[in-house]
């Protein structure tokens, strides 16, 4: 032990005679450690760390499948009854509605827009939460049962409510006497019987869903024994499983119950419906995943790039002390003490570059945070905690392995007569010019891998910008809005349709505005995916109801105006057809293009909605890529308000200037209407839009400034390897010039040195960038992960790069005195 401290204080004096080795060995680690740790602080707050829920891995997602839509659906309620009847191997089965549901606390001095959702009365229980105050749901909670159409919208009465921890502290200051306190939600009175722990959410894995932070969480209000509807119906399972089963035993139940259940149901059999047993965290992170696992491939490349460059400075420095170390050898310090003296240098410098890299990924995890994308859920618990400090320190050690073993064994290997002699000559020096030069190779190689994958994502993020989703983004305002109450909903459509046109006229007025019309779904609004209606066209659709199925949006006022849809064919809805339930449909080019190849869709018929429900095609407009900017997506028809007169609504106010300065208009027009409503989830178009880049943008950035620090120490190494051979040299390159050698030689001797090392390091660099970019393949978009253009344009980068840091040496190698080299030989 005394011997190992001695040890220590002799690296800590020898790195103190050595600021300008120390403090470069020091920020090379720190950066390629500092950002290891922030991209895993990611990876483990996103993908590792466990879900809030009891016994995590007996709970599972039940997602609903079909081979007639893509990605998940909704379940209807009938369905999750057949389930908890049939499937024997669940504890339990609850289920949440799909989405959040907007609403507005009234009978406060100014309406607070909330979000609420509703739940089984035992899905608190399955997950394994119970309420820090209160109680959880009783059946009493519950309206008496009416039809899921009355539970479509907010029901008539909610007389038991349970807070979310937010709401709680946010709105009712944390007050523990709220129990049996009376609310008003939306005009209508609940009970508060509960308190949810601050915890406590559900985590989506739809797209800009995230993690679900509902407000204010109430009882389903229907019977689902006599719910009629079948999938989708709006209802999101999750099942608990017994002890002992595993989800592999659940899946091959739920299969089975889902062959019964399409023997025995239409919508079952001619959509191939069944329920897909996922663990959360799989859902949950299944669109962000390939993302993380990228970051963190290319940050472990840029890792492994800093410790060979560190490596590299040991074994340039490990000549400056070779008559040291041969002093000490010659005093009786065996080989295997001073391997162990370097490897204590090294961890030394380890440990600062570690301590360095948590400073810099502090920063780093604040960067994330502010390139966060939406689909990114749990990112905001991403924090310098024990398992990341454990993964810096596993980091650190890791580093100091890497690049101190070939110095401690080369240390190891010191020949006590070749160390007392001249430091600049003998075999001691080869071996370690090629070792040097290996380590560069590696460096290169590992640089044109991360240069290669910024290149790729430069050329999706190009590519992406340039698609035109089927709207104009720019100089659009959207906002959320949903009436309630016996106003709006004790006669009929009318007082809806009337207040929406009254709205509209006003919005008109204001100045700079453009365009106004609503809809019921907003492209890459808050929320998740769109609502979809079936139809068909021929007999041989119909009798397959509902096998085909399409986005519903349901506009008013100039919607396709507002966005900057083009119209292809045919026309817009006419005034009546905005009020009136006429049987008229829009539909996109994709629907027509795909039901009508060769004719014109104007005035052809479909029928959709429900069976028998014929509609007319009076338009054709471009396609709307809905969701992913990436995607095509699903095809889409618009109907007209008067068809199906919903009192939720996204609107879009199309504006010259600042569109953010309507904002304050629009609500006084709205407070000036009707002084209970409030709006949501207020947005600029091309924010929305923007949101729907944030992953590739994130991955943009990172790869950026990965592949710029990855340039900078391959070129530094390249400096360093170049100068330290120029170096070993100089005796030679003096003879060469003394019998007649050109100095433009002598350049081009130690140029070509440089650019042999490129060449090779380009070669495995080659193999290096295409594993890295198969991790990319799914965040890629107009371009090949084995694209050569951007590979060539990567390769002239990295070669202009390293051969400017071989042009230094070679320029004060041509300034070489002979005659004082031959002296000094």
């Amino acid at each position: 032990m005394e011997s190992l401290i001695h040890d220590l204080r002799y690296s800590l004096r020898s790195l103190r005679r050595h600021p300008g080795f120390t403090a470069t060995a020091v920020v090379t680690l720190a950066l390629g450690i500092g950002a290891n740790v922030a991209i895993f602080s990611a990876v483990h707050s996103v993908l590792l760390r466990p879900l809030p829920y009891r016994d995590e891995d007996k709970v599972v997602y039940l997602v609903n499948r079909s081979n007639t839509v893509e990605g998940s659906m909704s379940v209807s309620p009938r369905d999750i009854v057949d389930y908890r009847e049939q499937a024997t191997l669940f504890e339990g089965i609850g289920a949440a509605r799909a989405s959040l549901i907007d609403a507005v606390l009234t009978g406060v001095e100014e309406p607070v827009p909330i979000r609420f959702q509703s739940a089984t009365d035992n899905l608190f229980s399955l997950l394994g939460f119970e309420p820090v105050l209160g109680r959880g749901f009783l059946p009493e909670d519950a309206a008496q049962p009416g039809s899921q159409e009355e539970a479509d919208s907010i029901p008539a009465t909610l007389p038991g409510a349970i807070l979310s921890y937010a709401l709680w502290q946010r709105h009712f200051g944390g007050d523990p006497g709220v129990i049996g306190r009376t609310i008003e939600v939306s005009g209508e009175g609940a009970r508060i019987v509960g308190v949810l722990p601050g915890e406590f959410g559900l985590v989506h894995g739809s797209a800009r869903a995230g993690e679900a932070k509902a407000d204010l969480w109430f009882p389903f209000f229907f019977d689902f024994r006599e719910a009629p509807r079948r999938a989708p119906g709006g209802l999101w399972p999750i099942g608990r499983l017994k002890p002992g089963v595993t989800v592999e035993q659940a899946q091959a139940e739920l299969d089975a119950v889902a062959s019964r259940l399409q023997e025995q149901v239409p919508e079952y059999r001619n959509q191939n419906l069944r329920l897909v047993a996922q663990r959360p965290k799989v859902e949950a992170v299944k669109s962000i995943r390939p993302a993380l696992l990228m970051l963190a491939g290319a940050v472990g490349f840029l890792l492994l790039l800093s410790c060979a460059n560190v490596a590299n400075l040991f074994l340039v420095r490990a000549r400056t002390r070779l008559s040291e170390m041969s002093v000490r050898g010659a005093l009786g310090c065996g080989s295997r003490r001073l391997a162990r003296q370097i490897l204590i240098e090294c961890l030394v410098l380890a440990a600062a570059g570690g301590l360095a890299g948590l400073a810099l990924a502090g920063l780093g995890i604040r960067l994330l945070m502010s390139l966060k994308p939406a689909d990114l859920p749990r990112l905001e618990a991403a924090s310098i905690n024990g398992p990341v400090l454990a993964f810096s320190l596993g980091a650190s050690v890791l580093a100091a392995i890497l690049f101190g073993l070939l110095p401690a064994i080369q240390a190891g290997r010191i020949s006590l007569a070749e160390g007392l002699k001249d430091q600049s000559r003998g075999p001691v020096g080869g071996r370690r010019s090629r070792l040097l030069g290996s380590l560069v190779v590696v460096e290169i190689a590992l640089s044109l891998a991360l240069l290669m994958g910024a290149g790729l994502m430069i050329r999706t993020f190009a590519a992406l910008q340039e698609i035109r989703p089927g709207f104009e983004p720019e100089g659009a305002l959207t906002f959320a809005l949903d009436l309630y109450g016996e106003k709006y909903y004790g006669s009929g459509p009318q007082p809806r349709i009337a207040f929406f046109q009254e709205l509209e006229e006003h919005l008109r007025t204001l100045p700079g505005v453009e365009a106004v019309g609503s809809t019921l779904w907003m492209p890459y609004f808050f929320g998740g995916a769109a609502q979809a209606t079936p139809y068909a066209w021929d007999e041989d659709s119909e009798a397959r109801w509902p096998a085909v199925w399409a986005n519903l949006f349901v506009v008013t006022g100039d919607y396709f105006r507002a966005m900057q849809t083009r119209l292809l064919g045919g026309r817009y809805f006419s005034r009546l057809e905005l009020t009136e339930p006429t049987p008229s449909v829009i539909v996109d080019e994709v629907l027509a293009r795909e039901v009508w190849p060769d004719e014109d869709p104007i005035g052809k018929s479909l029928t959709a909605l429900r069976p028998g429900n014929r509609v007319e095609v009076v338009g054709v407009v471009e396609h709307v890529r809905y969701q992913f900017l990436r995607e095509e997506g699903r095809n889409a028809m618009y109907f007209p308000f008067g068809a199906l007169p919903y009192g939720t609504r996204k609107f879009v106010v199309r504006g010259s200037g600042d569109v953010g300065s309507l904002v304050a208009p629009i609500r006084r027009e709205i407070q000036t209407l009707d002084p209970g409503l409030a709006i949501h989830h207020v947005a600029s178009l091309a924010d929305l839009v923007e949101g729907e880049l944030a992953t590739n943008r994130l991955v943009l950035v990172l790869m950026g400034i990965f592949a710029g620090l990855a340039l900078v120490l391959a070129s530094v190494g390249v400096y360093g390897v170049i100068s330290y051979s120029t170096r070993q040299r100089t005796a030679e390159f003096g003879i060469r010039m003394a019998l007649g050698a050109d100095r433009s030689r002598i350049f081009r001797l130690v140029v070509g040195r440089g650019a042999a090392l490129i060449a090779i390091g380009a070669v495995f660099g080659v193999a290096a960038a295409l594993a890295l970019s198969r991790l990319m393949a799914s965040l890629m978009y107009g371009v090949s992960p084995t694209d050569p253009a951007t590979l060539i344009v990567v390769a002239l980068v990295l070669s202009a790069v390293g051969l400017l840091a071989s042009f230094v040496p070679g320029r004060r190698a041509t300034r070489i005195d002979p005659a004082a080299a031959l002296r000094a030989e």
